[in-house]
């Protein structure tokens, strides 16, 4: 009996811990929403007023996002630059604009969120990869939706664990 409550116990643990941390991975939010991505996500590092700059943005597949990021300096030049998809349609968009703070930002705009009106200025290859280059570099990349087999696994083994102890519970 003392073996039983052990192991549901460590299942129902394993399970919560399972599911918490799959809510919780960075890059994740609820539908419709925009979110300020993780430090070490999504960044923009570099000289941008010497063309020696690289942002890299990381894009949530399903979530429609946006992102700003200030490229600190006021020497960068603005406007609404459009990232097509494969079919020429516009999915994202990068709009520089010069801030309050004195300097440029980029907002990077996806899905629900891109602007039209703008210049195209990439396109994204079939995977939703995407790369434009001006001195400064600016790349954006959508992770691939893959499921962690693990993760199936330990849930799928979590709820057979308690459905057979439940079962065996019952008359």
């Amino acid at each position: 009996m003392k073996m039983k409550f052990v192991l549901l116990l460590g299942g129902t643990v394993l399970l919560v811990t399972n599911l918490a941390m799959a809510s919780s991975l960075p890059g994740m939010s609820t539908p419709g929403s925009s979110f300020a991505p993780l430090p070490g996500l999504s960044s923009c590092v570099g000289d941008f007023s010497n063309n020696a700059g690289i942002c890299t943005f990381f894009e949530e597949p399903t979530d429609p996002e946006q992102q700003d990021f200030s490229l600190g300096t006021p020497n960068v030049v603005t406007g609404l630059g459009e990232i097509l998809d494969p079919n020429g349609a516009v999915s994202d968009s990068l709009l520089f604009y010069l801030n309050a703070d004195g300097n440029v930002h980029v907002l990077f705009q996806s899905d629900g969120f891109a602007q039209t009106g703008g210049v195209a200025i990439a396109v994204e290859d079939a995977a939703g990869n995407w790369f434009y280059n001006v001195g400064n570099i600016y790349q954006g990349n959508s992770p691939d939706e893959v499921p962690e087999p693990s993760s199936l696994i330990l849930l799928g083994s979590g709820i057979l664990g308690i459905a057979g102890v439940v079962r065996r519970r019952l008359p």
